[in-house]
């Protein structure tokens, strides 16, 4: 009686809706922990749409540093007055348009089309390396990130630094209060008012990229000597530094070591992906300190500076050594810190990243789609001392023209090859490294593409923006789910193994073997058509095809009615949704013959129904997944049937009887 009780309780049919990531995905494919000292790097692309603004107070945790509160920082004002950066949508999502292409360079649309502007999106990009033999401080090693001022040279053996740094932009309110000598660069970081003249003229106007960095650098006695030239082993080394400095002689050489690595001529020069030559500030414009944590033998340092360019400087260096190479965008909110030894390094950078995540259209899809693509951030072939990665692309000076297609929504040359903005660069991370994408789990605004419109596509490359253009724009925007975009990585990555739906998130380990994906065009083998990886994110209108039985649950085998209903990522029914949806049938169930693919009709209103006949008794699973979006966009529910009560009684009769004969016919021991 206790097994028909058990069995009986059993009979009710469980109906499950399943986890929206694939029943059979696997975790994530992380690598187990490295070794002491192998090189291990991690680079992080998440916060997609998110911008916050600058906190300019004058209290700890602030001074410059951005702050929780969403928003576009004032620069961009000054970015639209001068370069015609447009905001498009001043919420999150956070989207800027302007004229991308360099200033320096000469465009001709009679001769050769070009892009008339970009929409980009934010995002943050963070790397976490360690072990990184490429930047030290030993005998015969150049960090970059300091100048070697001690009488050895860089021949110098050095000891331990730590650099904590931040760099952003100043507004002008940060201007005006520097002036005035009320700034946290007055207050705290030492700067005198009288040294900030030059920051209100108009040789060197705020046109909203001037770059701040601030933040400490602390030494023991041997980096000291090498990096700031205080080599007497018997004083202080505070003492040392604020004798050395008294008249500014270390502001000065901290200056020039940027000035000569970074100018046009110089072996890091800017001027090919800033189109300006870094040393375009004032002539002294970084200030030190002796902080109070200081002891004789550990001297920390505040530092505060500003310059046009140090941002880019600071991408050229992480470049060289093998950090960030080939997938460079431009950074605000940068926070840089690092811990060099004699032998190694240990760096971690996080920033909001802007121009580089443009607004595009998937080369699968007719929808809303950010793009990121593997680049160098050289955009032209000015200046010297430095080989543009831009050069073999530069399509406006000689009839050598490489081209592809434009496809950010609003522009006019829609679809038209046009010209190269940045250099597309092949992007393959080697042992030890790690590239993971973090989608946002919830709606998320893209621009439905098209162009060829009555409305004038140029942004004035010297400022005032197109508002007529961006108001456009927004009426083809559209919200619905940030998806991985399919068809769009290298080959094997849109899978399973490398990206879990559940948490949205993609992981790439190295290392990494891409082809390059080769300019299509006769005559430029050597060239890219596009950056790889090239990674596109899609904006889906439907994030589920949600199913239900409107009929009751299946109890027992027979013909039931399953509905299945286009739904966005708030959960409302998508009423005007045209797409197809699939569906994969495990179990003794049927769907009618050729309704196992639906694409919804106008008079469907996002609803479809069907019919499930169950045949048999066992687990039942009905999966529906997007044609497109077969990772993200995809549902499931299980059905388990079990027979009638009579049917699942007769069994347990039997057994019972059978019980009862066995019982009867053993003998008793009397009868042995």
């Amino acid at each position: 009686m206790a097994m028909v009780v058990i069995m009986v309780g059993a009979a009710f049919v469980m109906l499950v809706p399943l986890a929206k990531e694939h029943a059979n995905a696997p975790a994530d494919d992380t690598p187990a922990k490295m070794q002491t000292g192998e090189r291990e790097v991690t680079y992080t692309i998440s916060n997609i749409g998110e911008s916050c603004v600058k906190d300019s107070r004058d209290v700890d945790g602030a001074r410059g540093r951005h702050s929780s509160t969403p928003g576009l920082s004032e620069w961009w004002e000054s970015r639209l007055i001068n370069y015609s950066d447009t905001v498009a949508h001043n919420a999150y999502p956070y989207y800027v348009a302007y004229q991308s292409e360099s200033g320096f360079n000469s465009y001709s649309a009679a001769k050769f089309p070009h892009v008339p502007f970009g929409t980009y999106g934010f995002y943050r990009y963070t790397m976490d390396a360690k072990n990184i033999t490429t930047v030290a401080t030993g005998s015969d090693k150049d960090p970059l990130y300091l100048p070697i001022l001690g009488s050895g040279g860089v021949g110098m053996e050095g000891g331990t630094v730590q650099l904590n740094w931040h760099f952003t932009y100043l507004t002008t309110a940060d201007k005006n209060s520097l002036l005035a000598g009320t700034h946290y660069a007055n207050t705290y970081y030492g700067v005198t008012k009288d040294a900030m003249a030059p920051i209100g003229t108009v040789s060197y106007a705020n046109d909203g990229w001037y770059v701040e960095q601030t933040g400490t650098a602390t030494f023991d006695r041997p980096s000291a000597a090498k990096f700031l030239g205080l080599e007497n082993p018997s004083t202080p080394l505070y003492t040392q530094f604020n004798t050395s400095n008294a008249a500014g002689a270390l502001n000065a050489s901290w200056w020039t070591n940027y000035k000569n690595d970074g100018q046009d001529g110089g072996p890091y020069n800017v001027v090919a992906c800033y189109d300006y030559d870094v040393a375009t500030g004032p002539p002294n414009c970084y200030f030190l300190m002796v902080d109070p944590s200081s002891t004789a033998d550990n001297l920390v340092l505040r530092i505060w500076g500003y310059t046009w360019g140090m941002e880019a400087l600071m991408m050229r260096y992480m470049d060289v050594q093998g950090l960030m190479h080939n997938w460079i965008p431009w950074p605000e909110d940068y926070y840089f810190n690092a811990t060099i030894t004699t032998t190694g390094a240990n760096i971690q950078s996080r920033m909001s990243a802007v121009y580089h995540m443009v607004t595009w259209k998937d080369t699968d899809w007719w929808g809303p789609s950010l793009m990121l693509e593997a680049v160098h951030n050289d955009y032209n072939d000015m200046g010297t001392g430095w080989t543009s990665r831009f050069y073999d692309y530069i399509a406006y000076k000689s009839s050598w023209k490489p081209t592809r297609a434009q496809y950010n929504p609003g522009t006019n040359n829609f679809g038209v090859e046009c010209g190269y903005v940045v250099t597309p660069a092949l992007w393959n991370l080697v042992s030890g490294e790690k590239l993971t994408i973090q989608l946002p789990t919830g709606p998320h605004l893209g621009y439905i593409p098209y162009g060829n419109t009555t409305v004038d596509d140029t942004f004035p490359k010297f400022g005032g923006g197109n508002q007529e253009k961006v108001d456009e724009m927004n009426t083809y925007a559209m919200w619905g789910e940030l998806v991985l975009g399919p068809g769009t990585l290298p080959s094997g990555l849109y899978n399973y193994t490398n990206y879990s739906a559940a948490t949205k998130t993609l992981t790439i380990n190295g290392p990494t073997n891409f082809a390059g994906n080769m300019n299509p065009h006769s005559g430029y083998g050597t060239l890219y058509e596009t950056g790889v990886p090239k990674l596109m994110f899609d904006v889906a209108k439907v994030s589920t095809y949600a199913m239900t039985f409107p009929g009751g649950a299946p109890t027992v085998p027979g013909a039931y009615t399953l509905r299945v209903t286009a739904k966005n990522i708030t959960g409302a029914t998508v009423t005007d949704w045209n797409g197809t949806v699939n569906f994969v049938v495990t179990g003794p169930a049927t769907l009618p013959v050729g309704q196992y693919t639906h694409t919804f009709i106008p008079t469907d209103n996002g609803v479809w129904e069907t019919t499930l006949t169950i045949t048999g008794m066992g687990t039942i699973t009905v999966t529906s997944t997007d044609s497109l979006f077969t990772l993200d966009v995809t549902d499931s529910i299980a059905v388990t049937a079990i027979p009638e009560f009579p049917t699942l009684l007769m069994p347990v009769m039997i057994a019972a009887a059978m019980i009862v004969v066995f019982i009867r016919r053993r003998p008793k021991k009397d009868e042995e």
